[in-house]
């Protein structure tokens, strides 16, 4: 079981550095997650160099396990406007350590993202966390271009 989560650990790290040393200055974004106090976290939002694929990952802190995480890319600000990726794009939180995923965009997201960043529209990401029954946290953030 460790060498399995160590080899996902391995490939994840690959494909976080490729996204980052892909991008250029402009093709690559940051947004700091908020909530009212009970989660807090970060997305990057990647564009590979060639322009034909796109990321968007999210890492959420204090997260308990099993807690669902369900993510949504928006051009807009705050979390709120057009949808960009599929509301329900969701992943579980592991027994330890922060609630981490990647997401790839689809051709037809990135397509929107692209005309969204061309018009030069604000993108920013909301993110829902629930365990159980438990209401749950929303949180968001705008993101800002990585210089």
């Amino acid at each position: 079981m460790r060498r399995l989560a160590l080899i996902g650990a391995a490939g994840l790290l690959i494909v976080s550095a490729s996204s980052a040393f892909a991008g250029t200055a402009n093709g690559i974004w940051r947004a700091t997650l908020t909530s009212s106090g009970t989660y807090h976290g970060g997305a990057t939002l990647a564009e590979l160099a060639n322009g034909k694929s796109a990321s968007l990952a999210v890492k959420l802190y204090d997260a308990k396990p099993g807690t669902t995480v369900t993510v949504t890319l928006y051009d807009g600000t705050t979390g709120t406007g057009t949808a960009i990726t599929k509301v329900g794009e969701t992943f579980k939180a592991p027994a330890a350590g922060p609630a981490t995923h990647r997401f790839w965009l689809t051709k037809a997201q990135l397509a929107t993202l692209k005309v969204a960043l061309a018009a030069k529209h604000p993108i920013s990401v909301s993110v829902s966390a629930s365990l159980g029954t438990a209401p749950s946290v929303v949180l968001v953030g705008d993101f800002k271009p990585v210089k």
